[in-house]
């Protein structure tokens, strides 16, 4: 959740598993049907102290090595990044707010430099914002069009 930008979201809703394999399922992240198989087991070990077999602990084992390797291999898009040197935008992870400037803040304090646009999530275009950027800044950084200021 930290790397999308909703563990803020997350950690205040108590989200459990199962919901942020929802989440991660409607924003286009592969969350197959044998993640819940596999939560189900753990479930299942954790609650009713049932033993799985050495088969169902080798395939969750195995599951959970290529979930992890799939996120290493996804890479989700850095949600500060500066557009020629003339559109800059910043999101603030912790208050889930996307910040855009016209010059960029890093080298003077945001009271001197105010956003032109500040969208918080739960507000009207904050999704569609935030799918634009998942869709077309990785794309633009394969082609070298963005400056990133992490």
């Amino acid at each position: 959740m930290m790397a999308v930008g909703f563990f803020p979201l997350a950690k205040r809703q108590g989200w459990n598993i199962p919901r942020k394999l929802d989440f991660i399922s409607q924003g286009g992240v592969v969350a197959p049907r044998t993640l819940r198989k596999v939560n189900a087991l753990r479930n299942c070990l954790e609650h009713d102290y049932a033993t799985p077999s050495r088969q169902e602990v080798e395939d969750a084992l195995d599951i959970a090595t290529l979930f992890v390797s799939y996120g290493e291999l996804v890479r989700i898009p850095s949600m500060n990044w500066t557009l020629s040197n003339e559109l800059t935008v910043r999101y603030d992870y912790e208050e889930m707010v996307f910040h855009v400037f016209q010059e960029d803040p890093s080298h003077s304090s945001e009271e001197d430099v105010p956003p032109i646009l500040s969208v918080a999530y739960g507000e009207e275009g904050f999704q569609d914002l935030y799918d634009f950027f998942m869709k077309i800044v990785p794309s633009m950084e394969r082609k070298g069009r963005l400056g990133e200021d992490l």
